[in-house]
């Protein structure tokens, strides 16, 4: 007898022997982004498959150009998200480029968007003018140091890369009039089956740091042509006790500078966040720990503990 007859003659006992729902098997908790565009006073703000930019300086709101949303749950389950249309899923990515002008967004619906954040005419709308499809969910996003090409990656583990159009370059011009087509990204690098959790460039443009679910940061280099692919691993940062949730490139002002020497600086470093409750500080070059934070631990110590001090100090009065 098949394990759903079985169900269906004996409900009762079916239900007792349920087991009970575990919380890895509960559905994604909405995301919430936050990213303020450079050199500018709009920022962005996402939280399930919503995004809104505002300026905050003069309460504008911003549009973005694309096809009117589906209307129902179940319209967006059985629509293939439009190349430039608004997303269809969760949204995973919100990064500006390093100088501001173009916006990546990448969702649940497997299509990452590029859109240009200059627009001909005053209270004008942003356009998307360029679209990959990736392979599984995107879950990290962002840009190489010059904005030149949109680094993207998926809950498959790989990074994948794709050409930005210049500013009032033809390919601008003609996505502007018209919906362009989706691509297909290059492959940059792969995790080997993890899921990515962040992805920045470092300040020197030689490296690119990811971060995964599987407890560890990876600096890889990156060419001058991403296309091309990263084959060179410079190193693994290894500490954690958990999955890594973020990381971020730091340059360190030097506290005392010499005269004439304005504008010196130490080497960056790389910061990294962790479920285990920890930031940990890296030299990225040769992939070893400066220095760890509890982040998790209390600002002050509990008053029990400071009674216990209190006591132990009249003991030894």
């Amino acid at each position: 007898m098949g394990r759903r007859r079985w169900n269906k003659k004996h409900p009762d006992k079916a239900l007792a022997q349920q087991q009970p729902r575990r919380p890895e098997d509960a559905a994604d908790a909405p995301v919430r982004l936050l990213v303020l565009q450079p050199n500018s006073t709009v920022v962005g703000i996402a939280m399930g498959g919503r995004a809104t930019f505002v300026d905050y300086k003069s309460g504008s709101q911003i549009q973005v150009a694309g096809p009117k949303p589906a209307s129902s749950a179940a319209d967006v389950a059985g629509t293939v998200a439009a190349p430039c249309g608004p997303h269809t899923g969760t949204l995973r990515v919100l990064q500006f480029s390093p100088d501001g002008k173009f916006l990546l967004t990448g969702a649940d619906d497997k299509v990452v968007k590029l859109w240009m954040c200059v627009s001909t005419a005053p209270g004008g709308a942003w356009h998307c003018v360029a679209a990959w499809r990736t392979p599984k969910k995107a879950s990290a996003g962002g840009f190489t140091l010059s904005g030149s090409h949109a680094l993207f990656a998926d809950k498959f583990g790989d990074v994948l890369v794709g050409s930005v159009p210049a500013v009032g370059g033809e390919g601008t011009a003609e996505a502007t009039a018209s919906e362009p087509a989706a691509q297909v990204p290059s492959t940059l690098l792969g995790h080997f089956c993890t899921i990515v959790t962040g992805l920045a460039p470092s300040p020197c443009g030689r490296f690119l740091a990811t971060s995964d679910r599987e407890y560890k940061v990876r600096i890889s280099t990156l060419p001058e042509n991403p296309l091309q692919g990263s084959y060179e691993i410079q190193g693994y940062c290894l500490g954690h006790q958990d999955f890594v949730s973020c990381i971020a490139f730091a340059v360190q002002p030097d506290e005392q500078p010499d005269e004439g020497a304005a504008g010196k600086v130490r080497p960056s470093v790389l910061l990294s966040g962790s479920g285990d409750g920890t930031v940990r500080v890296w030299d990225y070059e040769t992939c070893t720990q400066l220095s760890s934070y509890v982040a998790s631990a209390p600002a002050a110590a509990p008053a029990a503990e400071l009674e216990a001090g209190a006591a132990a100090e009249e003991e030894g009065e």
